[in-house]
């Protein structure tokens, strides 16, 4: 398999191509020979999202191929950031592609080697790619969906008992009504045989008895309306005061000043970053003619008293020294200005921060403002529905008045009969009509009940699921933190026994992710910080925790190489042995280091100064 890199405009290279033979290659070269510039863009191509632009251009671009697969990434300049596009080698992988590229380039400033270093915290560098806080967060997200099902279920939990009063309700109210209807044609047949039938008078008594049970039932919506209009008073007045504490957010803030102070800033940091890229530019062009083997638009000459230059702007010869003092001034001046654009990002970002609080009260304020319409609109609905239910009561009350007058004027026309005998008739029809109107409320009720029984069926299930699925979740976590441990300690174990540390009896990492040395002092093994090991045993201990993530996250399986730089540290036959562990993790390793250093290790060797299309 052929692995080809193609590379422009990235650190302090312009454009270049280049092929490497499988197995390990030794990129050689001077210092600021972009050894470093090189494996930043390997980095950049397998996912991750930061990549130093070449000074003076906006645009930078890496493929990565070989013969199976190809992929290419472009970052350019973005205000005071990068937007970057392309998908990278590791789009497909499980684990975010920014939080695998550090375990597959290994180099100097990687996090995890920086960390045991200088002595830092490395745990989350480490753990990145199991993104262990998005499933902590998950896990909390379903513990408490779960607890709030919880409590859903304790208020669904009378749901059947409910259900089966209510079933057992309409039962006896059919049974009530049968009864009740087979004592209405009694009173009906008996009342035919002893008293004459009076056609108004029953007409009276009917609509006597549909005009109780229609006031009941006004008088109930009577009473649910004024209780859903008092509801949504107290909605009313909870809203008027959320609007009005928004409002007053939005006061605290001055939009218009605040825009106009963003640009400010931005202008600003705009202005010296354009003005450190022309410094830098300038700087260097200057070094490079200044260091190159040749005059150029120097124009150099030598003499008994040193070289001299001609200045290519004035003219005027000047010694080498005038031009060193000259360019370290430029060195000042583009440090400067790179410190003031960093003071200003934290003022630009305070201002952007201010300006999104206050876009977000004002959004507030309007979603507020339109519940609160919607509340008013409702209640003033409801108001005029309650004025015309008061006044349909009213009616009712004053005909029912109407009619028991009617109906007492009827029946004194037959005192000499039986009077007993026809109000018995009328309250027992009153009775089959309220038995008949309770019954439909029973229905609607148990309507109401079958569906709070399906909603605690589905409740529960969701509770029993939401249980699983936690229970996943903490041994998906619990899993890979304890298979991470177990990858790095047996990592190190084999390179402490491969790079024979005399002192060093055991590197692990514990359970709280803290790294352990055991070492031998004075004939005896002790426990110590990684902070007062040698310098090379830490650059050991943060290459192995970086090997360590890459055999754990399966990362030689999703990338075609490894990288490493920065090796120097080690003995030449300790960074050989090194070397040779991580071959055996992929098929092709990279590793930066100086030409002096490269022919004793014996690996194969390219230089990076013999490539004519490296910007130097």
């Amino acid at each position: 398999m052929t692995l080809e890199l193609d590379v422009r405009n990235v650190g302090g290279i312009d454009e270049l191509t280049i092929s490497f033979s499988d197995g390990v290659t030794l990129v050689t070269g001077p210092n600021a020979s972009n050894k470093t510039s090189l494996l930043n863009a390997f980095a950049f191509a397998l996912g991750r999202d930061d990549v130093p632009l070449r000074s003076g251009a906006t645009t930078a671009e890496v493929t990565l191929s070989t013969d199976e697969r190809s992929v290419t990434r472009t970052a350019e300049r973005a205000g005071t950031g990068l937007s970057v596009s392309g998908e990278p080698w590791l789009a497909d992988a499980d684990a975010d592609a920014d939080a695998l590229a550090p375990f597959a380039a290994l180099l100097e400033f990687n996090e995890l080697r920086a960390a045991v270093r200088n002595g830092g915290s490395f745990a989350d560098a480490l753990k990145a790619p199991m993104d262990v806080e998005a499933l902590e967060a998950e896990r909390s997200a379903k513990v408490a969906e779960k607890q709030s099902l919880q409590q859903d279920l304790d208020e669904l939990a009378d749901a059947p008992d409910a259900l089966a009063a209510v079933e057992a309700d309409i039962t006896e109210k059919r049974t009530e009504i049968e009864e009740l209807e087979a004592d209405l044609e009694a009173l009906r047949e008996e009342r035919s045989a002893s008293v004459e039938s009076d056609d108004e008078l029953a007409e009276l008594r009917a609509e006597h008895a549909d005009l109780v049970s229609e006031r009941d039932e006004q008088r109930r919506r009577v009473e649910s309306t004024e209780s859903a209009i008092e509801r949504l008073e107290d909605r009313r007045n909870e809203l008027v005061d959320r609007v009005a504490d928004a409002e007053a957010d939005v006061d605290e803030y001055d939009v218009d000043a605040l825009k106009a102070e963003k640009e400010r800033l931005e202008r600003r940091v705009a202005e010296r970053e354009e003005r450190v890229d022309i410094l830098q530019s300038v700087l260097t062009a200057n070094r490079e003619m200044l260091n190159g083997g040749f005059a150029g638009a120097l124009g150099q000459t030598s003499s008994i008293d040193g070289d001299e230059f001609v200045c290519w702007t004035c003219g005027r010869p000047a010694e080498a020294d005038a031009f060193e003092e000259t360019l370290s001034d430029l060195e000042s001046l583009v440090e400067a200005d790179r410190s003031t654009v960093e003071e200003h990002r934290p003022a630009v970002e305070e201002v952007a921060a201010k300006l999104d609080a206050a876009t977000d009260a004002e959004a507030r304020v309007r979603e507020l403002s339109g519940e609160l319409r919607d509340v008013e609109g409702t209640l003033a609905e409801r108001q005029e529905s309650l004025s015309t239910q008061r006044e349909r009561l009213r009616e009712l009350d004053s005909r029912i008045e109407e009619v028991s007058e009617e109906i007492a004027e009827r029946e004194r026309e037959y005192v000499d009969e039986a009077d007993d005998l026809t109000t018995e008739l009328e309250e027992t029809r009153a009775s089959v009509q309220s038995a008949r109107d309770e019954l439909a409320r029973l229905h609607e009720r148990r309507d109401e009940l079958e569906s709070r029984v399906a909603e605690l069926e589905e409740t529960e299930a969701r509770v029993a699921d939401l249980g699983e699925e936690i229970a996943a979740l903490t041994d998906r976590i619990e899993n890979t933190e304890r298979e991470l441990r177990e990858s790095f300690n047996g990592a190190m174990s084999d390179l402490v026994d491969a790079l024979g540390f005399e002192r060093i009896q055991r590197v692990w990492l514990d359970g709280e992710f803290d790294l352990v040395v055991a070492r031998e002092v004075e004939g005896t093994v002790q426990h110590e910080s990684v902070s007062h090991l040698a310098e090379s045993e830490r650059e050991l201990i943060g290459l192995v925790l970086g090997l360590a993530g890459c055999v754990t996250y399966d990362v030689p399986s999703r990338v075609p190489a490894l990288a490493l730089d920065s090796v120097g540290a080690f003995d030449t036959e300790r960074a050989r042995r090194l070397i040779e562990y991580f071959a055996e993790a992929t098929d092709y390793v990279l590793v930066a280091t100086h030409p002096e250093r490269a022919a004793d290790l014996g690996f194969p060797i390219q230089e990076l100064d013999t490539w004519a299309s490296v910007d130097l």
